[in-house]
């Protein structure tokens, strides 16, 4: 009784952790495994649907640019997190280093937010192209990311962390081969546990 009440947690727990990868079309670990991005573009409606994964306590952002800059000029980012009942997802265009402005326009829809753990996912949706001017349009091909994390929100100016990477949002390649990997390693690992409790 005891080692099937043990499995159905390790199930739960198994489950939990591939539930964001069965979800999404597309997954990439940014920095190592503590940030983590998943996306899948709905080619009919020419919407991209996001999620982050970020062991972080505070606000987490994932960002377009059009190129690398030190100087954190025009990143098109959405930025979220989830304090006591509160979760909240804004739209920002930074234009130095200094907390940046909210878009008079916020295009990053939030689905779903939440902290567990000391992990904060962050669900949202937003177009390509969205039609304002002060956000970037997604396109084919690679494309410019920058990820940031802070475990506070207090202050929007300064991160614990940040980084670029180059994605490929549509029509991907390298992501779909890190999904099919995580999705090998979650079945081997429960094929150990089945193999453990039933021997």
């Amino acid at each position: 009784m005891i080692k099937l009440q043990v499995f159905s947690l390790l199930l739960l727990y198994m489950g939990s952790l591939a539930n964001l990868s069965a979800e999404y079309s597309n997954t990439a670990s940014l920095d190592g495994n503590n940030f983590k991005v998943y996306w899948t573009h709905n080619a009919t409606s020419n919407m991209m649907y996001i999620a982050l994964e970020v062991k972080a306590t505070g606000w987490v952002t994932l960002a377009f640019a059009k190129e690398k800059s030190s100087s954190m000029k025009d990143y098109d980012a959405c930025l979220g997190y989830v304090s006591g009942g509160t979760k909240v997802l804004n739209d920002y265009l930074t234009k130095s280093r200094n907390s940046p402005p909210e878009d008079s326009h916020n295009d990053c829809m939030l689905d779903e937010a939440m902290l567990n753990g000391g992990t904060t996912t962050i669900k949202y949706h937003r177009k390509v192209n969205t039609g304002d001017s002060q956000d970037i349009v997604i396109e084919k091909g690679e494309i410019i990311v920058v990820w940031a994390y802070r475990n506070a929100v207090t202050s929007l100016s300064r991160h614990d962390k940040k980084g670029f990477e180059t994605l490929t949002m549509i029509s991907s390649g390298k992501a779909a081969k890190l999904k099919s990997f995580y999705w090998k390693i979650t079945v081997a690992s429960l094929s150990v546990v089945v193999a453990l409790f039933f021997k």
